[in-house]
């Protein structure tokens, strides 16, 4: 779950004023095999300020998430390999 510090009800990494709990940005692993699907959700997420990363797989994803410790992986149920 992630906690946002600032106004109750609000979600957001780079509002002013909130943060994750950790206090920087919300961060989201966008995990799906279809980059048209993956560059509209990239773009909405962060034009809400979370800072995002996009995997076309679930290996990729897994190697993010080793590196950049996301708050929140939104993967796609139904991929080649490893989905979710």
């Amino acid at each position: 779950m992630v906690r946002l510090a600032g106004r109750a009800g609000r979600v957001g990494g780079r509002v002013q004023g909130e943060e994750a709990g950790d206090g920087g940005p919300c961060r989201v692993v966008i995990v799906e095999d279809v980059a048209a699907n993956s560059n509209v959700l990239g773009k909405l997420l962060q034009s809400w300020g979370f800072d995002t990363r996009e995997a076309a797989n679930g290996q990729k994803a897994v190697a993010i998430w080793q590196v950049w410790k996301p708050h929140l992986i939104w993967m796609d149920m139904r991929m080649q390999g490893m989905d979710g």
